[in-house]
């Protein structure tokens, strides 16, 4: 799967200035975060597929396959080990970040971006970390030729 048109969009963002990365895995992820020194940093990771039922079309078997993306938002600020600082950088990368990925195509015949959660996944000692997910959908088809 491509993600270069999901992070040349957040790179693009004034609040990530390009700190963008992709990793595998949520442990990856994490690790990913560490070489950075300015924040805040956003890795892509957790990309899922599910596919719903066969539905038959003309010309041969359909599946409606919804796909989730993973990112993950770091913040950290030392000087503050409440927080506090951190939340307002979590608090201004996403405001950048939800509006500048939702309606976004990610790919060919791929519907665009749609908002599914977020949520808190770690805090401590001035680091945060904000885990958003995002979902979009194509159809998987098989053109027999027919």
């Amino acid at each position: 799967m491509n993600l270069d048109a999901i992070s040349a969009a957040i790179a693009a963002l004034d609040e990530y200035g390009g700190r963008v990365c992709i990793a595998s895995n949520e442990e990856a992820a994490v690790d990913a975060i560490k070489p950075f020194k300015q924040m805040p940093v956003c890795v892509i990771f957790g990309i899922t597929e599910r596919s719903g039922p066969n539905r038959l079309a003309t010309g041969g078997p359909e599946h409606c396959v919804t796909v989730t993306l993973k990112l993950l938002t770091a913040a950290r600020d030392v000087t503050d080990p409440h927080g506090q600082a951190a939340y307002a950088q979590i608090d201004d990368a996403r405001a950048a970040l939800l509006p500048g990925l939702l309606g976004l195509v990610p790919f060919v015949k791929y519907r665009p971006l749609e908002y599914q959660s977020g949520r808190l996944v770690y805090a401590n000692a001035g680091t945060l970390l904000w885990l958003d997910e995002f979902v979009t959908s194509y159809y998987l088809t098989v053109d027999r030729g027919e």
